[in-house]
């Protein structure tokens, strides 16, 4: 996957479209596994204060 993350960025709204992992992973003709690893990469990636898991306050 490219570095800037909009691939991942692709399937994360794939994703939230279908509303699973399951039918993005068909849709994209893609493994659940490819999926749920394009997840957890822009996941790491994210801007830290943007991400819905992130409950910190930004500092900016």
């Amino acid at each position: 996957m490219r570095k800037s993350g909009l691939a991942e960025l692709e399937v994360v709204l794939a994703v939230a479209r279908k509303r699973g992992f399951v039918a993005a992973a068909v849709e994209l003709e893609m493994s659940t596994t490819a999926v749920s690893s394009a997840v957890a990469k822009l996941d790491r990636v994210w801007v830290p204060g943007f991400s819905p898991r992130d409950t910190q306050r930004l500092t900016h």
